[in-house]
């Protein structure tokens, strides 16, 4: 079910064992199993683990709030009372608003993520990074032993900052005007993150002019660092919408057909996909391809070739850097002479020489 940014609810219990979803978020665990649902008065989803299992961030964003003694999440009353820890990242979603994820009865938060005033503008965190881990959680009132560790995981679907209490119990189903609780589970389900495609020129070869002559070919190599929050892939042509390829464009980075055009290219604008299936963020992409210099082109001149990543959902990927080579056309009399031509008195030595 589908809320569309309405404060509304399902009630679902369901068992999480992908890492990552369709829509584009990761679960904050690598494994999980519903403890407790989000469901009338519990206004998150409580998630079974160990103490110690590592949690992750969703997707990319910022901690807006840390505290270290919230009342009840670290389970017990009275002389067994022990507060416990809880984080708030906020993120943003593919539709441009924003939204707040809650990571409850945890532990070992590092120390810059420890921000105790509430803030829209606190550090950063990737996607997948580990943020804290599961913290041992005492649930029983009269001291006596046993443990229930668990993750309490809530969203609260809003641009607003979050109420600065009833984090983990409170009406599931209350709305106003500055956002709600929304179950977690059916969140992540059908909202997608917001996508940023972003890159940067890793290095190149060659890194100097490349001397060639007339339609002779020279093998090319170019690599660019995955600079965004998606990963990229090599296979299913634009019809993939992770898919990504090189493309010969001018210095301005508009798509235009290659001086360096060679027959086994996709076409004489899309070169090459990377030779490696999977890009992950953080990852460079290897272009490797071969090029021909036109048979046409003035000897003793240079042309300098352009290219840049193409995203079959981001289009042409803004920091290229203006990458291209630079191509010398040889005159004829500098070619090495061929000697088996030389001693046959050859047309094609004579044409060189």
């Amino acid at each position: 079910m589908k809320y569309l940014n309405l404060c509304l609810s399902v009630i679902a219990v369901v068992l999480w064992q992908t890492n990552t979803y369709a829509t584009g978020f990761s679960n904050p665990l690598n494994s999980m199993e519903v403890a407790q649902s989000f469901v009338g008065t519990h206004i998150g989803t409580d998630l079974d683990a160990t103490a110690e299992t590592a949690i992750f961030a969703i997707t990319d964003g910022q901690v807006c709030y840390y505290k270290a003694d919230a009342a009840g999440y670290g389970g017990g009353s009275g002389s067994c009372a022990v507060d416990g820890e809880v984080i708030f990242i906020r993120h943003r979603k593919a539709d441009g608003n924003y939204f707040i994820a809650q990571y409850g009865h945890i532990q070992n938060v590092p120390q810059n993520y420890q921000v105790t005033t509430f803030t829209f503008n606190g550090p950063l965190v990737n996607q997948g990074e580990q943020i804290a881990e599961v913290g041992i959680y005492e649930p029983h009132r009269d001291c006596t032993p046993g443990r229930d560790d668990h993750l309490h995981f809530g969203i609260w679907n809003s641009n607003n900052q979050i109420p600065m209490s009833n984090w983990g119990y409170g009406n599931a189903y209350y709305t106003n005007p500055e956002g709600c609780w929304v179950d977690p589970m059916v969140f992540l389900q059908n909202e997608s993150p917001y996508v940023v495609y972003t890159t940067s020129w890793h290095t190149q070869n060659p890194n100097t002019v490349v001397p060639l002559y007339p339609g002779q070919t020279g093998s090319f190599t170019v690599s660019y660092t995955n600079t965004g929050n998606t990963d990229w892939k090599n296979s299913g042509g634009v019809s993939n919408p992770d898919y990504i390829e090189l493309r010969s464009c001018n210095s301005s980075g508009s798509v235009v057909n290659s001086w360096l055009y060679y027959s086994n290219w996709i076409n004489a604008q899309r070169v090459v996909a990377p030779n490696a299936s999977n890009v992950a963020p953080g990852q460079n992409a290897w272009f490797v391809f071969t090029g021909k210099v036109p048979s046409s082109a003035t000897p003793g001149t240079s042309q300098n070739v352009y290219f840049r990543p193409y995203h079959a959902t981001g289009g042409l990927i803004n920091s290229w850097g203006g990458m291209h080579f630079t191509v010398y056309v040889v005159p004829y009399y500098n070619i090495q002479p061929n000697l088996q031509a030389l001693n046959m008195n050859s047309a094609l030595w004579q044409t060189y020489y």
